[in-house]
């Protein structure tokens, strides 16, 4: 992984000036650095469930991809889901089995069972949270790309970058999720204000018939979009 930052690194001559190579440099090998960590982490303790491994000299973008597809198949394994569909598919299926074993529906029935009840189904929710621990780890590691910032080296994305790398240390931690966001520096926001769009005019040609209706919905719809993309500010 270093070895593909310093080869990235060696090429961003006409790419960013001086001060961005170093600040991306910086900033890839701290991803790097994670990756690799966690990466070596999950082998070490749970390398029975590994992808097949990627050929050597992978792209990042593969390697990250398949460290996510690692990270969900040990949530899986807690419930012996199965590993079919997209990582959102994937995900949104864990997040439905984690629900159901932390919020049972039989749950007036397992506290009959008084203190046995109680203890097995605490038990049963503790597994489903660390699987959930395993699964948003998987959705952080999403910042690791190595070519979001590489593509347009703004403030703003060196920035959304750090976060996300924030965060999954955060995940990491078992700290709450969002509640700790590092100082990055000053910030401002800027508020601009559109001009208005005449609904009035297009209302009597909206009520004639359901496909000037349509055709009136359509354009309106393209002239809120033509604002929103006036509005914004390019970082």
């Amino acid at each position: 992984m270093y070895q593909a930052a310093q080869a990235i690194a060696a090429n961003l001559g006409d790419r960013m000036a001086a001060p961005e190579q170093a600040l991306y440099q910086r900033l890839f090998g701290l991803g790097a650095y994670v990756m690799n960590y966690v990466g070596q982490h999950y082998q070490r303790f749970y390398g029975h469930l590994a992808p097949p491994p990627l050929p050597a000299g992978a792209a990042l973008g593969a390697q990250v991809e398949w460290l996510r597809d690692f990270l969900l198949r040990v949530a899986e394994s807690y419930f012996a889901t199965n590993s079919r569909g997209t990582i959102m598919d994937r995900c949104r299926r864990l997040e439905s089995t984690i629900w159901e074993r932390v919020f049972r529906e039989d749950h007036a029935e397992v506290l009959s069972h008084g203190v046995l009840g109680r203890g097995l189904g605490d038990r049963l929710a503790q597994d489903a949270e660390a699987a959930n621990g395993h699964m948003r780890l998987a959705e952080s590691v999403r910042a690791i790309t190595g070519t979001y910032v590489l593509e347009h080296p703004t403030a703003t994305r060196f920035a959304e970058t750090l976060l996300l790398l924030g965060q999954s240390l955060d995940r990491i931690q078992g700290k709450p999720y969002g509640q700790t966001v590092p100082y990055l520096g000053p910030r401002c926001g800027r508020l601009t204000a559109g001009h208005p769009i005449d609904l009035t005019a297009r209302y009597g040609v909206y009520q004639s018939s359901r496909p000037a209706a349509r055709q009136c919905v359509e354009e309106v719809t393209a002239a809120i979009a033509q604002a929103f993309a006036e509005a914004i500010v390019p970082s």
